[in-house]
């Protein structure tokens, strides 16, 4: 399994995530890419073996140029949780966070598409029902 530090674009709409997910929420995005950023630098460090990890001093939240579809910001969570996916950084309680926040998030969007209650579906589910509907519109890394 590989490992790379996803864009800036990309943590961004991590952030875009967990305020879909939470609205009920205050977060400070930049503060929250930043995190992602550390995270996703970690789990590149582990991954390779490497002692020191490099933090970006100037990464803060991008707003999107144009407007992301749900499935573009999904894919974009989903995409930032696979890299973080090594060495210590799947313990962190953020990534715990990031996880339920895409949990949620998909099983809301598959009840929408369906008319089902959110407990009716597994994540899995969930996931499978929106990609088949939603398509998103950009690609991301």
């Amino acid at each position: 399994m590989s490992c790379f530090v996803v864009t800036k674009d990309t943590m961004s709409r991590v952030a875009d995530l967990i305020e879909i997910a939470y609205p009920d929420k205050r977060y400070d995005k930049n503060a929250l890419v930043a995190i992602f950023d550390r995270m996703n630098r970690q789990a590149y460090a582990q991954r390779y073996k490497e002692d020191d990890i490099e933090l970006d001093p100037e990464i803060s939240y991008i707003p999107p140029q144009e407007p992301n579809t749900l499935a573009d910001i999904l894919l974009a969570a989903d995409c930032w949780l696979y890299e973080c996916d090594n060495g210590t950084v799947p313990q962190e309680m953020m990534y715990a966070y990031v996880e339920k926040a895409i949990s949620k998030t998909y099983k809301d969007r598959a009840s929408d598409i369906t008319g089902k209650p959110v407990y009716k579906f597994s994540t899995a589910e969930a996931r499978q029902i929106v990609k088949d509907h939603d398509q998103p519109t950009r690609r991301w890394h």
